[in-house]
């Protein structure tokens, strides 16, 4: 986005407060946010993105890239298979090695996932047109939706 900085506005904030603290209602063209979301309790992401579609110009778009929960246990357990390959080719490291580490990453405690769909339907409910997942492979998704004109 260097070439559009002067179009741009990138906001770090803490996302358990209210986004109305730094940005006025109508007053955003597009929303995006990158693996954040899914640290947030389900009814603060459901208000999360009600603070965003109110935050949202007429037409403004919302993305979400973000890792969810898996439709069944058995995928879980098959996308936690596969990324620890991923990983482990991708590192050169040992699979075994790479899948510990995986398996007690600090950071796992702190994962509160919910179903794509589920978080579609939510911004379905809240009013978004085109509401829908982008793109999903296994728990990594892209979603999101348009504020009506």
């Amino acid at each position: 986005m260097a070439e559009h900085q002067e179009r741009c506005t990138f906001v770090e904030a803490d996302l358990e407060n209210d986004i109305s603290a730094f940005a006025e209602p109508s007053s955003m063209d597009c929303i995006v946010s990158g693996y954040a979301i899914h640290h947030l309790s389900h009814d603060r992401k459901k208000k999360l993105y009600a603070e965003i579609f109110n935050t949202l110009k007429p037409g403004g778009v919302f993305v979400n890239v973000e890792h969810t929960a898996s439709a069944t246990a058995k995928l879980e357990q098959l996308y936690d298979v596969l990324f620890v390959d991923h990983l482990a080719a991708y590192n050169n490291r040992p699979r075994a090695e790479v899948k510990e580490e995986y398996e007690n990453r600090p950071d796992k405690a702190d994962n509160i996932l919910e179903n794509v769909y589920a978080q579609v339907q939510w911004l379905r409910q809240i009013g978004f047109d085109h509401a829908d997942c982008y793109f999903k492979w296994m728990e990594l998704a892209v979603f999101g939706g348009v504020k009506p004109r």
